[in-house]
């Protein structure tokens, strides 16, 4: 069971990605109407928004942000892969002498670095309204989520991921 580990962290942070950038991943607050707009991780990228026509037209962080969301879905995808390669491997399907096991912890690691990137873009948002703006119509971004829900998947797969790199034991001493 512990030679599944890996492919099974690596499935799961990758299908869950998916499924995580399809809730909100930020949310803007305007304190004087009281209202929130809430976008995806698929908005973000897209750069619109249902109500308006831009998203985040003069910020600078916006292209770190949408940067690394880019990053983070090749990531997802290459452990999506991974992820199969290692089943037929640990099942015998496939007969390759490498060690995929280093790929994926190394894989969960850059996801785990990629979601911190973008929870520092999306709090960097926050300064690039101005102080102008923040504080006549109290506007400001809040972390979404999503981007929390991704951060704590990748944290648990990556354990996980170690763990399974570990050597299993066969036979008896």
């Amino acid at each position: 069971m512990k030679k599944y580990l890996g492919a099974l962290s690596a499935g799961l942070t990758s299908i869950l990605m998916f499924v995580f950038l399809s809730i909100p991943c930020l949310t803007l607050n305007v304190a004087n109407n009281t209202t929130t707009n809430n976008y995806s991780g698929w908005q973000i990228l897209s750069g619109v928004n249902e109500s308006s026509s831009t998203l985040f037209s003069n910020l600078d962080s916006y292209g770190l942000l949408k940067t690394f969301t880019i990053i983070l879905l090749v990531i997802g995808c290459l452990l999506a892969v991974l992820a199969i390669i290692m089943l037929l491997q640990n099942t015998k399907i496939i007969k390759v002498k490498f060690n995929f096991n280093f790929i994926n912890v190394l894989l969960q690691i850059l996801f785990c670095v990629s979601v911190i990137v973008i929870m520092i873009a999306m709090s960097n948002l926050n300064s690039d309204l101005g102080t102008t703006i923040t504080q006549t119509i109290k506007t400001y971004y809040t972390i979404g989520m999503g981007t929390i829900f991704n951060l704590i998947v990748g944290v648990i797969a990556t354990v996980l991921s170690i763990l399974g790199m570990q050597k299993v034991k066969k036979g008896r001493k």
